[in-house]
C-alpha cells in the first residue's frame, strides 16, 4: 500500500518525464512501490536499543549545510490564496493472455478509467495534502462466460505542521478495492478479492541545527477481507486479516547541501485477528546515504539487519538486509534502480512467510520534444519460511516491459506498452500483457487494483 507518511518521495518535476518513477519511502525510509507492503517485522528486541544509541552518537557539527527542502508542490487550479487543486484521468485499455495470473489463467480483455484530484492548502506553517481516486475496471474473457467489473476507491491526506527545526506529520489513508490475495507483490495472484485497508501515521522530524537532524514515526495498518472471500479453498478473512504497527527512528548527517549518512531502525507488529499463531514481530536497522531530488543523482542506498520471527516461534529469518532507489536524471536519460529485502505473508498459513529479494531497472529516454521510450525490468526471489516451507521451493519471478509515449501539449500522454512476465516455481505461470493509455491533466497518479500505465 502507499506508505506517504515519511520522507517525500523522490518525484521529478511534472511534464519533464511521463514515468518517472513511483516508489515513495516507507515508514522506515525503505523504498516501496506504490501499494505495496512494507517488510512486516518486529516488537522490541535488545539490539534496537544498542542501534538507537548508534543515532545519539550521531551528532556532530560543522559548517557544512543541511539538505535543502524540497518546493511544496501545488495545483494547477487555484482556488483564493491557499487552495489549489490538480483534477486528472487516466485510461486504459489492453489485453492479457493470464488475466489472473494463475497457472489456470486465461486470456482476457480489460478496459480502466480512472479519475482522481489532488490539492493542497496552506500556505504558512500548517499545510494540508490530499488525493482522492476512484477506479473503474473491467476485464472480459473471450468466451463471455467470465470476467468482473469492479469499483475501487482511494483517499488519503496529510497534515504537515511546524517550522525548519521541528515539523510534524500526520496522515489518514482508507482503500476499497478489490485485490489479489497476497497484495501487490505479483506471486500468488488470483482471483481478486474485496478488502479494506486502513491507515494511520504520524512522524516527528527535528532539526536542532547544523548537521545533524532527527526523525521518529509511528504508523498502523489495518486490513480486512470481506468474510466470504476464499482463495484455494483459504479463507482471506481468516488467515490474512490483522494490525500491522510500524514504529522506529532515523538520524542523519548531511555531508555536503546535497548528500547525507542515514542510520535507521524500526521496529514491526504484525497482530492477525482470527489466526494469532501467525503473529510476528520483526526489526530492521539500516545505514547508507541519502541523496537530495536536486542532486544529479537522488534517493537512498542502505544496507542492515532485517530479522523477523513468529510469536510462536515456528519460523524465522534472521540475515542482512538491503534498501535501495536511486534515480540518476540528466536530460535526456533517467535511470531508476530500486529494490529491497522484505517479508512478505502467503494466503496459506501452513507456508508461514517468505523473505522477498526484488531489483527493479527503469529507463527513460526523451526522443527530442514530444516522444518518449521505456523500458523496465524485475526480478524477485521468494524464499519460503514456515512449517510446510520444504514443500514450497525458492521461486523465481522475472518481468520485462517497454513501451513508447507522446506528449500532447502540457497536459495529455498517449502511449502503448507490452509486459511479459513468468513466475516459477510451484503453481509457475507466464503471460504477455499489452496495453494502451491515456493520462489527461497530472503524471503524480495514485495507484489502486490495476497497474500504473506503463510501470507494474
Amino acid at each position: 500500500m502507499l506508505r506517504p507518511d515519511i520522507p517525500p518521495c523522490h518525484h521529478h518535476a511534472p511534464g519533464r518525464y511521463l514515468l518517472a518513477r513511483t516508489s515513495s519511502y516507507g515508514p522506515d525510509g525503505t523504498v516501496t512501490d506504490n501499494g505495496a507492503n512494507p517488510a512486516s517485522a518486529p516488537g522490541v528486541h535488545p539490539r534496537l536499543w544498542l542501534v538507537v544509541g548508534v543515532l545519539v552518537l550521531f551528532a556532530g557539527s560543522g559548517r557544512a549545510a543541511a539538505q535543502p527542502a524540497e518546493d511544496a508542490p501545488q495545483g494547477r487550479y487555484l482556488f483564493g490564496s491557499s487552495l489549489s487543486l490538480t483534477p486528472a484521468v487516466s485510461m486504459v485499455i489492453g489485453r492479457d493472455t493470464n488475466a489472473i495470473r494463475t497457472d489456470t489463467g486465461s486470456a482476457a480483455g480489460e478496459v480502466y478509467v480512472v479519475p482522481q484530484v489532488e490539492g493542497w492548502l496552506g500556505r504558512g506553517r500548517v499545510r494540508l495534502n490530499f488525493a482522492d481516486a476512484v477506479e473503474f475496471s473491467k476485464q472480459q474473457t473471450a468466451d463471455k462466460l467470465g470476467g468482473a467489473t469492479v469499483l475501487n476507491q482511494y483517499h488519503v491526506a496529510r497534515i504537515d505542521a511546524g517550522g525548519a527545526r521541528v515539523a510534524l506529520q500526520a496522515m489518514g489513508g482508507y482503500r476499497d478495492h478489490y485485490a489479489p490475495p497476497t497484495d501487490f507483490v505479483g506471486f500468488q495472484q488470483g482471483l481478486k478479492s474485496r478488502r479494506i485497508e486502513r491507515e494511520l501515521g504520524a512522524t516527528l522530524a527535528v532539526t536542532p541545527g547544523g548537521r545533524l537532524s532527527y526523525r521518529a514515526q509511528l504508523n498502523r495498518t489495518g486490513l480486512r477481507y470481506d468474510a466470504d472471500e476464499r482463495f484455494r479453498g483459504a479463507s482471506l478473512e481468516q488467515n490474512l486479516n490483522r494490525d500491522t504497527t510500524t514504529f522506529g527512528a532515523e538520524s542523519q548527517l548531511a555531508i555536503t547541501p546535497l548528500s547525507s549518512l542515514s542510520v535507521s531502525v524500526s521496529g514491526y507488529r504484525d497482530r492477525f485477528l482470527q489466526a494469532p499463531e501467525r503473529d510476528g514481530n520483526g526489526l530492521r536497522a539500516l545505514i547508507g546515504g541519502t541523496f537530495s531530488p536536486r542532486a544529479l543523482l537522488s534517493g537512498r542506498a542502505e544496507v542492515g539487519y532485517l530479522q523477523y520471527e513468529t510469536v510462536r516461534g515456528r519460523a524465522r529469518y534472521g540475515g542482512p538486509a538491503y534498501n535501495l532507489g536511486l534515480t540518476f536524471s540528466r536530460t535526456p536519460l533517467l535511470l531508476d534502480v530500486s529494490g529491497r529485502r522484505s517479508i512478505d505473508f502467503s494466503f496459506d498459513p501452513s507456508q508461514g512467510f517468505y523473505v522477498s529479494n526484488g531489483l527493479d531497472v527503469f529507463s527513460l529516454l526523451s526522443l527530442g520534444a514530444v516522444w518518449e521510450v521505456f523500458g523496465r525490468a524485475s526480478f524477485r526471489g521468494l524464499s519460503p519460511r514456515g512449517p510446510s516451507a520444504a514443500r514450497e521451493p525458492f521461486r523465481v519471478i522475472e518481468g520485462y516491459k517497454s513501451g513508447l509515449v507522446r506528449r500532447l501539449g502540457l497536459t495529455t500522454r498517449v502511449g502503448a506498452d507490452v509486459e511479459r512476465y513468468v513466475t516459477g516455481g510451484l503453481g509457475g505461470f507466464s503471460g504477455v500483457r499489452a496495453t494502451m493509455f491515456l493520462i489527461y491533466g497530472s503524471t503524480r497518479l495514485q495507484r489502486l487494483d490495476r497497474p500504473l500505465p506503463g510501470g507494474f
